[in-house]
């Protein structure tokens, strides 16, 4: 049956459809489907269309030199003939996934499930080590180190450009709270991709014109990134980049711990190969858990960061959430502090976060928890906290009457 939704229902905002969504879903008692892990799953596209948009490729960059190389390692081992279970190592929801990202980047590249193909064509003179039963020596070692290491981008500029890039879609989230602007099909031409240039470069946001007949977009401002903003950003390059670099040491070391591993135990080649894909599936899983988490951080601290002392925010449903969301942040709001020794239940401030803590010690925060997908959004001049605590839509009325006490003309009674 196809049901055709009202044009208004169509032009509002992600994070206002998501909330029509959860009141038809309480008033219709239907519940939403369990998700795997914490929060949906990695494979989920990001609501916020310029985050996702970012998540998608900070993941993209990290993993295609990360594949090319173990293509050329499993050709370098000559175990590309063996058979392997690509579901096994990856998951039938990244496939899914990757079926569509390949699909909307359409750049030539190799999908990862194509690594089979692609390493038949890379031999090279480092084969058979396994089969010949030669002793693995520090030099062999090395040489799968360095196949494991060439290609990889500079994470440090990486994770530069890309903290700064989760700064500015913070800064347009809060201005589309401010004027109640719907960002869905706006685009960035450019975003700065170093502080410096942050620092005296905004950007250009294009919005889809949503007004009656109008057909072209019109466009907004973003400034560049404040002092405060600025101090937010550093911090998020410097954490970024070293959980990059964490990852990707800590895969060479068990990729080199597999392959000492398969020749002390006399491993057939069709063991070795598995073994490998699905490590490089482990890795896979964590490029893109670390593109979903550094990002969200980058862009919580900034948007905390560029609000004033005491402003109230708060933090929408995000469909499919966890229980822990649920309970500590879903719908609740906060005010923004700059004393992170204030009380973790009514304030939040730049650099909160639940690293460290064991999970029943979890304070609220955002994002609350590694792939955590809530954002944190200003209460803007359209509204205000009902008996409950949270927030609603004032009425017209409402509104008239601010402004009018606002330019000193005082409550009109005769609106009601």
């Amino acid at each position: 049956m196809n049901i055709v939704l009202p044009k208004t229902l169509k032009d509002l905002s992600n994070f206002h459809k998501l909330q029509i969504v959860s009141e038809l879903s309480k008033a219709l008692n239907v519940k939403s489907p369990k998700a795997s892990g914490l929060e949906r799953t990695v494979w989920t596209t990001n609501d916020e269309q310029l985050l996702g948009e970012a998540e998608d490729e900070l993941y993209e960059i990290l993993v295609g030199p990360a594949m090319e190389n173990m293509a050329e390692l499993i050709a370098a081992l000559e175990l590309s003939d063996e058979p392997v279970q690509l579901q096994k190592a990856f998951s039938p929801e990244f496939l899914a996934y990757e079926d569509q990202l390949f699909k909307a980047l359409d750049n030539g590249k190799h999908k990862l499930s194509d690594l089979i193909n692609l390493s038949k064509t890379k031999r090279n003179a480092f084969a058979k080590l396994l089969q010949e039963g030669t002793e693995w020596t520090k030099a062999k070692l090395k040489q799968i180190d360095d196949i494991m290491k060439q290609k990889l981008p500079d994470y440090a500029k990486l994770a530069e450009q890309f903290a700064i890039r989760a700064a500015f879609i913070a800064k347009i989230r809060s201005h589309a709270d401010t004027e109640m602007l719907s960002t869905v099909g706006a685009f960035v031409d450019r975003f700065p991709s170093t502080i410096k240039e942050a620092e005296h470069e905004g950007l250009v946001l294009t919005l889809k014109e949503q007004e009656r007949a109008k057909a072209e977009g019109r466009t907004v401002k973003i400034l560049p990134l404040q002092p405060q903003e600025l101090r937010a950003v550093e911090h998020a390059n410097l954490r970024a980049g070293d959980k990059i670099q964490e990852i990707s040491n800590k895969h060479r070391a068990g990729v080199r711990q597999l392959v000492i591993r398969a020749q002390n135990e006399r491993w057939g080649a069709q063991k070795l190969a598995q073994a490998l894909f699905d490590a490089f599936g482990d890795q896979n899983r964590d490029w893109r858990r670390v593109a979903i988490t550094e990002l969200a951080m980058a862009s919580s601290d900034t948007f905390i960061a560029g609000c004033a002392e005491g402003t109230e925010v708060w933090i929408p449903p995000v469909e499919g959430s966890c229980d822990y969301c649920k309970k500590l942040i879903e719908g609740k709001t906060f005010i923004v502090t700059s004393d992170p020794g204030a009380d973790p239940l009514k304030y939040i401030w730049v650099g909160k976060s639940n690293y460290g803590r064991l999970t029943k010690e979890w304070i609220p925060c955002v994002p609350l928890h590694p792939c955590c997908r809530h954002r944190l959004h200003a209460f803007s001049r359209f509204y205000k906290t009902n008996a409950e605590g949270k927030p609603v839509l004032k009425t017209t009325v409402e509104l008239i009457q601010e402004e009018r006490v606002r330019r000193g003309m005082g409550i009109d009674p005769n609106l009601k």
